[in-house]
């Protein structure tokens, strides 16, 4: 049963380091721990924006700002001309593009103070002009701010070992960041220790960049499976951890050399007002949290064989492993209902959304078979990924199939206004309520991002369009206006609308905006 675990850490963990020593915040000055220098760390470590605050993407000879009708060129790195032939457009979804070196976006928001971006970088990265540091040489994290065209500051997370920025949320006024890390992690001139290969911080900032708190959970090895916040400030988290994980002064042991599921809820100040474990003798895993007002957070995850779950007692179908459901009471953190949703085979969970007080789940399974309406349902694309909108006690009341075929896909799901989006990417052709799009057979091969829709008005499926080099789609986010903003990564060429609107010779990260 570790073997599933194992294959998601592959894809999900960058971290790999394993370390010793004791774990949490210790003030270091001049890079020193409990009075002994950090290995790695050089005496005279700093912050190291690597640029001023004001200054603007253009600087770095890369700015994108593609509302409809404005005209841009994406050009070239700093000091390079601008590659032949690539004109002015008008009209294109490209937002901006940054970065440089390999890196990618994992964790993405936008308020009215702008678009706050998280994730992680190798070599030098550069955020218009705001250089990350580049002490060690293993993937470490970052968060930025953009507004308009300018890239307002940069926060590294640097860490002696590896480092990750892995989500966010907002409540409109601060941010709360989720991040992973082995070795000693330098952030806001306080070094935090890890407790093993993956032990996990939330830090919550002010739009300028000003740390507010810091709370460590430490922990040998662990992920964030959910993150989301209420009106007041709320912080619900879901976290997977192997061995064992203390926060708030309380240590949660995951028996068996499984991994256990916990759900935790911290005040607007950072202190912890409950949390609260659940698992049993085989591995249990959450990875979709929401929060729906005004006092119920959706929870899912996968889990083998049998789940307790405040008195509710969840079994997976023919001892596989399954997908779960379930819906939390805000206030005391207990389970009010769960359900299993009981498929042929495996199942492995893809990600959850809630549009408008409905609950949505994406499921990847291996057959494809759901209890859907009391009898099996059997999707009639084999490869697709199931939507299944869930009923107020988590049966399935309505399943849509996403095939995005060619590859196996990343998938999902985001709403805003009553709009569900699915994101993911595909090789050949994407199938999507009825609608497919075809990649053309002149067409580069590789990856294309595809956004699927779908609200009152119908559903539509918009796409990338990969002219040469490497195409990723890495995060989403809703954004304020109803619509969605997507992170992802490319090289080369890259096209939207039919026409070229980038070009590159190294990696770079763009954002691309979907209008509701």
């Amino acid at each position: 049963m570790r073997c599933a675990w194992a294959k998601r850490l592959s894809w999900c963990c960058l971290l790999c380091v394993a370390c010793s020593g004791t774990s949490g915040p210790e003030v270091a000055d001049g890079g020193t721990v409990d009075g002994r220098q950090v290995d790695g760390w050089p005496a005279d470590a700093t912050r190291g924006d690597g640029g001023p605050r004001d200054g603007t993407l253009e600087e770095a000879g890369h700015v994108v700002d593609a509302r409809p009708s404005d005209l841009f060129n994406l050009g070239h790195d700093a000091g390079q001309a601008p590659d032949a032939g690539v004109e002015p457009i008008i009209g294109s979804n490209i937002l901006r593009a940054f970065g440089s070196g390999v890196h990618g976006v994992k964790a993405l928001a936008e308020t009215s103070a702008g678009v706050f971006l998280g994730g992680v970088a190798t070599r030098d990265f550069r955020f218009g002009p705001h250089q990350m540091p580049r002490t060690h040489g293993n993937t470490q994290g970052w968060v930025g701010r953009l507004l308009g065209n300018n890239a307002l500051w940069l926060i590294p997370f640097e860490s002696t070992g590896e480092a990750s920025v892995d989500r966010m949320a907002t409540d409109g006024d601060q941010l709360t960041i989720c991040a992973r890390f082995s070795g000693t992690l330098r952030l806001g001139g306080v070094n935090y220790r890890a407790a093993g290969s993956s032990s996990l911080l939330v830090v919550r900032i002010d739009k300028a960049g000003t740390i507010i708190w810091v709370k460590p959970f430490d922990s040998q090895t662990a992920r964030f499976g959910g993150i989301a916040m209420d009106a007041k400030g709320d912080i619900y988290l879901g976290v997977t951890f192997g061995q064992t994980l203390t926060v708030g002064g309380q240590q949660f042991i995951a028996p068996n050399s499984k991994f256990d599921i916990l759900l935790v809820k911290l005040a607007r100040d950072g202190s912890v007002l409950w949390a609260h474990q659940y698992g049993q003798k085989w591995d249990d895993d959450v990875l979709g949290l929401a929060f729906r007002p005004p006092n119920a957070i959706h929870v899912s995850g996968e889990f083998y064989g049998t789940l307790a779950l405040d008195g509710t007692s969840i079994t997976a179908a023919d001892s596989k492993r399954d997908v779960f459901y379930g819906q939390v009471d805000a206030t005391s953190g207990r389970f009010v209902r769960a359900s299993a949703l009981k498929g042929g085979n495996d199942q492995y969970h893809r990600s959850m959304s809630v549009v408008v007080g409905v609950p949505y789940v994406a499921v990847l399974s291996t057959v494809g078979k759901l209890d859907y309406r009391g009898a099996p349902y059997t999707p009639s694309r084999p490869s697709a990924a199931l939507i299944v909108e869930l009923g107020s006690r988590g049966e399935p009341v309505q399943i849509s199939e996403l095939d995005p075929l060619g590859l196996s896909s990343l998938v999902e799901l985001h709403s805003g206004n009553g709009t569900l989006y699915a994101t993911g990417q595909y090789a050949t052709t994407v199938y999507w309520d009825g609608i497919t799009r075809t990649v053309p057979a002149t067409a580069p091969k590789g990856n294309v991002p595809f956004i699927a829709t779908r609200n009152s008005s119908g559903s539509s499926i918009v796409t990338l369009d990969r002219w040469s080099g490497d195409v990723t789609l890495d995060a989403a986010t809703s954004d304020a206006s109803g619509g969605l903003l997507v992170a992802g990564r490319f090289t080369d060429k890259l096209g939207a609308g039919g026409q070229l609107v980038a070009t590159r010779q190294r990696n770079r990260s763009y954002l691309w905006r979907i209008t509701p």
